[in-house]
């Protein structure tokens, strides 16, 4: 629609997503599924640290877990009953 590389239209697409093509609200539709399918999955588990002896219960906390979990023993992924 402009001429020159810097200047682009924004386009709503699906998802209520807005990009500049189709390539990358596509792109942009995929990474948030992913971050909500990860937001789901930490509200319905708790992390049982038995070096510590406690529950962790917070989502950002899980979230710090998990990444941390395969450099420690002895931390176990439950889910919430």
């Amino acid at each position: 629609m402009w001429s020159g590389r810097g200047n682009k239209v924004w386009a709503h697409y699906t998802h209520n997503v807005m990009a500049a093509d189709a390539i990358d609200a596509a792109v942009l539709v995929k990474y948030l599924h992913q971050v909500t399918l990860q937001r789901l999955f930490l509200s319905t588990v708790e992390v049982i640290d038995l070096q510590q002896y406690k529950i962790i219960k917070h989502p950002g906390k899980i979230h710090n877990a998990f990444q941390s979990r395969i450099q420690l023993p002895f931390v176990f992924i439950a889910a919430k009953n």
